[in-house]
């Protein structure tokens, strides 16, 4: 049983109404009661989750958090793209960081942004730097020993012109995008010119210093650009941009180049030591509360995508994101987020952009690389004006510092037991190629429960009958200390679905069926035991012997099921039939069945209308149409394809469509079917595997009985790697080509083929070295019942028994498809002797100058002599007469000499097309009377 693989050949999904476990009464509000939880510690101090729930409504919601611990070793970042002005995705942001050697343990969308330009509407400080001010909006900080703080910065920039008696102006924005509303000064961090539109007044000023969120900087005024726009931005230098329309125009009037200006910059005294800043939204929650002023716009009152973040009253910093106006989730409205934010522990929590812009990446423990995990709302990821990254302090070294338990948040079933394995991480938690299995590790409880919630075992924790979600602390011993992680485990103490996959569903005897189980909670599978299920063999419980069959759990008179909670099918004959195996589960009870035995599947034999039925023929460049033909490949019964695209200008393509795709097993060999007519076009079969990708598999001639009966059998192999029981039959031929032509086809026998190994209808040649040829000769006809021994219904063949001429010119003329019709009640005359069965073959092959017999009396009786046995030479002058393109070929055996001069061309002939092959001695013994098996093998020689 594996409890974890899937695989579907048959599925059945048991339900009944049960009382559905939520995990640990887990719920909030707008999200819903979650059904999936995915916890994760994705760097030092950093959690992440993933929230799969289902709100009051029954919709879908999908929500992604992050949880900062300042004490940790992860360090928050704002980053945006190469300059203030102009957007960039998260992810472009996150891989750049990257590629200067910075560990990224994740990311998430930032500021409200204007989308014409790319600017944030509120504040960004980088490393003690201001970057772009906040605009009187609120933003979320963080201080050098990464705590944070959410309130408003409060920057105020003034400006004074020392060298005209201390004038003082005051600025309005810093790398805003300049209008006609305000005094902006720009930096290069803001773009490489203005980008102004509006006729202004720009003056280019040399600062001594960058401009701080706290104090002075000088700067020497190098040029002043009247009435102009989009002035550039010098390296090293800064521009003051002021539309000719803004009221407070004219009082720039009085700086010239060469004047000493002075910049002032005070900020909030609690922001003063904030290193790195971004801006957001409105307050969610001040105090723990919600602000009643919060709902102040239509959109805050529909559900969206959004992003927030929030602190606790123990500092720790929460960073929320839901997806939303998808199927797989709904979104928040404002007050629902406000009040998620709460229920996450927030006493103080600010609005972040949202709607298309919400973006989530998560380098998840064990990865080497962030990824996109949200599913935007606008079906791709949107540029935006800046993000917040999650940022290893340590640098990568390869050490070992850290734990990521596999499975990672595991679900189980109560009273069954998950085990452990570790991936080694480094300080900058990148995987090494480093594993633990869970009897090297330190397991035990991160926090006291109660009794009942579980134990840990052996190699990792078994499930008690309490469910919730309970957290588990790991260690390992270390070189420079202990080695830690941590993993969630999530139990549940009833599935409300099981659904149960068999890895096939028809076997042979001696073949294993693998029986997966899958207990669900909602969406989620849980991890389970064998030992929680019941089961039965054909609705009883017997238990089988430990000795006998070790391992066995219940026994039948067909196979056992094993302790894993697969079934065994005996080997050998014998063991054929229906096996009904009884799966329950507390209400859930179900049976799945496994069929034992050789057999094949019949796609149609086209023996009556409705196989006709079960077809539609489509073609493109021609014409192409089915009906039933009475000329079937040993039946009454075929398809017959007539198809016509002698008009075809560019090729055509024609197709025998199932209109019901046929189901193939997981053992299934190949497709095979019988064909009659023309096939100079390459013939396929069309299948679908489970993801709907179409695979043509090309049929082969596997039989080629064209002379003696006109059929050939095709065999299309199954490729090895598509053998997972999910494939479907959709066409049984296809065919195309860039010619013109038209014909006939007439097919029979269509079967899906599982090493089907049918009781012989000849008895007593198992072992024999003709074996094969005898039966080949007997599938075609060429050999009848007639023509063998029968006691009490069973037939035998003495392969060894030498051949006669009769049975000689019966079998050959069988094979060669001679008409004897004309030969069953007159033609020429043979002895009295002559077997009345084989006298209208003789007759044939005399006529048909095959053979002449051994001479002719007065009254034209030809002396045939059928019951004499005939000689390896004989034999070969006979058929080297049909082997008229055959080149004679030297003949090298010893004893070479001995063959008659009449039989030296028929010998050669038969030598030259591998019909005969001598003996291990060198010999070809050309007068040595032939026996039926070397006959039969020579015949199946013949091509």
């Amino acid at each position: 049983m594996k409890l974890t693989t899937k695989r579907t050949i048959c599925t059945f999904i048991l339900t009944a109404m049960l009382s559905q476990t939520s995990l640990g009464a887990l719920s909030y509000t707008g999200l819903g009661e979650v059904y999936d939880i995915k916890r994760d510690t994705v760097g030092d101090g950093l959690k992440y989750s993933e929230l799969y729930s289902t709100d009051d409504n029954g919709k879908n919601q999908q929500s992604y958090i992050f949880e900062y611990d300042p004490d940790g070793g992860t360090l928050p970042l704002v980053r945006w793209g190469n300059t203030v002005y102009g957007p960039g995705r998260v992810g472009a942001l996150v891989k750049a960081a990257e590629e200067e050697g910075d560990s990224i343990f994740g990311a998430l969308n930032g500021d409200f942004f204007s989308m014409q330009t790319g600017v944030p509407l509120g504040v960004i400080i980088d490393d003690g730097k201001i970057i772009s001010s906040d605009d009187s909006k609120y933003a979320l900080g963080f201080k050098a020993d990464g705590s944070a703080i959410i309130g408003k910065p409060s920057i105020s920039i003034n400006l004074t012109n020392v060298s005209d008696d201390g004038a003082e102006y005051k600025i309005n924005q810093f790398n805003k995008y300049p209008s006609k509303w305000g005094v902006y000064l720009l930096t290069r961090d803001y773009s490489d010119s203005t980008h102004s539109t509006e006729n202004s007044r720009e003056i280019v000023v040399m600062p001594e210093d960058d401009i701080p969120t706290e104090g002075s900087v000088y700067g020497m005024v190098l040029d002043v650009y009247d009435g102009v726009c989009d002035t550039e931005i010098p390296e090293g230098c800064v521009v003051i941009s002021i539309a000719e329309t803004y009221a407070d125009y004219s009082k720039f009037d009085d700086i010239s180049v060469g004047d000493l200006l002075q910049f002032d910059v005070t900020c909030d005294e609690e922001w003063r030591d904030v290193v790195t800043a971004i801006g957001g939204g409105d307050i969610l929650l001040d105090e723990g509360e919600m602000p009643e002023d919060i709902i102040d716009e239509d959109h805050e009152k529909i559900s969206h995508p959004r992003t927030a973040v929030g602190i606790k009253e123990d500092g720790t910093v929460v960073f929320f994101a839901i997806d939303g106006r998808i199927s797989a989730s709904r979104g928040l409205k404002i007050t629902e987020l406000a009040s998620v934010m709460s229920e996450l522990g927030c006493v103080t929590a600010l609005n972040l952009d949202g709607g298309g812009s919400t973006t989530v990446l998560v380098r998840a423990s064990g990865e080497s690389s962030c990824v996109y995990v949200n599913d935007p709302a606008d079906g791709s990821y949107r540029t935006v004006g800046n993000a917040i990254l999650f940022m290893s302090e340590a640098e990568s070294d390869g050490v070992p510092s850290a734990l990521s338990l596999i499975p990672n948040t595991p679900y189980i079933l109560s009273g069954s037991t998950v085990d452990f394995s570790a991936q080694l991480l480094d300080s900058a938690y990148m995987p090494i190629d480093m594993y633990l299995s869970g009897d090297q590790l330190d397991i035990s409880f991160a926090e006291e429960y109660e009794d009942g919630v579980g134990a840990i075992s052996e190699k990792g924790f078994t499930a008690g009958n309490i469910p919730g979600e309970y957290r588990l602390d790991v260690t390992v011993a270390g070189s420079d200390g202990e080695i830690s992680g941590d993993v969630s485990v999530i139990v549940v103490d009833a599935p409300d679905s099981i659904k149960i996959t068999q890895s096939a569903d028809k076997i042979r005897p001696g073949t294993l069926v693998e029986i997966d189980i899958e207990p669900m909670l909602g969406k989620k599978e849980l991890l389970c035991d064998v030992g929680s299920f019941s089961f039965t063999l054909n609705g009883e419980q017997k238990a089988a012997d430990p000795v006998a069959y070790p391992g066995a759990l219940l026994i039948c008179d067909l196979g056992y099921l094993d302790t894993d909670g697969n079934f065994q099918s005996f080997g050998g004959e014998g063991y054929e039939g229906t096996v009904e195996i009884g799966i329950s589960y507390g209400e859930f009870t179900e049976t799945v069945t496994v069929e034992i035995g050789d057999f094949s599947d019949t796609v149609a034999d086209f023996e009556t209308e409705n196989d006709i039925t079960k077809f539609m023929a489509e073609s493109e460049g021609g014409n192409i149409k089915i009906t039933q033909s009475d000329k079937g490949y040993k039946s009454d019964g075929a398809l017959e394809i007539t198809y016509d695209h002698t008009d075809a200008e560019e090729g055509f393509a024609a197709a025998l469509k199932l209109k019901t795709p046929v189901h193939i097993g997981k053992d299934a060999e190949s497709i095979k079917l019988w064909v009659s007519g023309d096939i100079s076009e390459t013939l396929s079969a069309l299948v679908h595997d489970a993801d709907g990708n179409e695979h043509s598999l090309e049929y082969v001639v596997t039989k080629d009985y064209t002379v003696p009966l006109g059929w050939r059998e095709l065999t299309a192999l199954i490729p090895e790697d598509l053998k997972d029981g999910k494939l479907t039959l959709d066409s049984l031929i296809s065919f195309s080509g860039s010619g013109t032509s038209e014909g006939t086809l007439l097919l029979d026998g269509a079967i899906i083929y599982y090493g089907r190994t049918e009781p012989s209808p000849i008895a007593g040649l198992d072992g024999h070295w003709a074996k094969d040829s005898i039966l080949t000769l007997y599938e075609i006809y060429a050999l009848e019942d007639a023509d063998c021994e029968e006691t009490d219904g069973t037939l035998t063949y003495a392969p060894d028994l030498k051949l006669t001429r009769g049975e000689f010119a019966k079998i050959l003329a069988r094979r060669l498809g001679m008409d004897i019709t004309p030969y069953v009640s007159e033609g020429i005359m043979c002895e009295e002797d002559t077997p009345e069965d084989k006298l209208p073959y003789i007759r044939a092959v005399i006529a048909g100058g095959l053979m002449s017999g051994r001479g002719t009396l007065e009254d034209g009786t030809v002396i045939f002599d059928a019951n004499a046995t005939i000689t390896r030479q004989e034999v070969c002058k006979v058929l080297g007469g049909i082997l008229s393109e055959q080149e004679q070929t030297e003949i090298t055996f010893s004893d070479s000499s001995s063959i008659a001069e009449w039989a030296l061309d028929g010998v050669s002939k038969c030598i030259g097309a591998g019909i005969i092959k001598g003996f291990t001695d060198g010999t070809v013994r050309p007068g040595s009377e032939i026996s039926r098996a070397e006959f039969a093998t020579m015949l199946g020689r013949i091509k």
